[in-house]
């Protein structure tokens, strides 16, 4: 169970719940497919796993409003600076991936 867990958990983790990342709408598809992931799994540990996905499924939107809100203030940052949006998500993708991982 949890070799099959452990992946969702890290991709919710690292990529889907990350300040620099996607835009809202495809924030809110992914953490969508692993809610349903974790529902194709509750066979292997119901108890555990039901009680994760509902909490889940139930404060998605709460979980995610920080992506609505650094969109607009990337917006802004963007218009003020007189650049595309893209290329500053960009840089906050790139500045945060440079201070999370030494690889980087």
């Amino acid at each position: 169970m949890a070799r099959d867990i452990r992946p969702l958990t890290e991709w919710l983790r690292h990529d889907i719940l990350s300040l620099a990342g996607p835009p809202l709408a495809t924030h809110e598809a992914l953490f969508d497919f692993i809610v349903e992931q974790l529902r194709e799994r509750i066979p292997l540990d119901a108890r555990r796993i039901r009680r994760v996905r509902i909490a889940l499924q139930n404060q998605r939107d709460d979980l995610l409003a920080f992506a609505g809100v650094l969109v607009a203030k990337l917006a802004t940052i963007a218009q003020a600076a007189n650049v595309p949006g893209d290329l500053v998500l960009a840089a906050c993708f790139l500045h945060c991936n440079l201070t999370a991982s030494p690889a980087h």
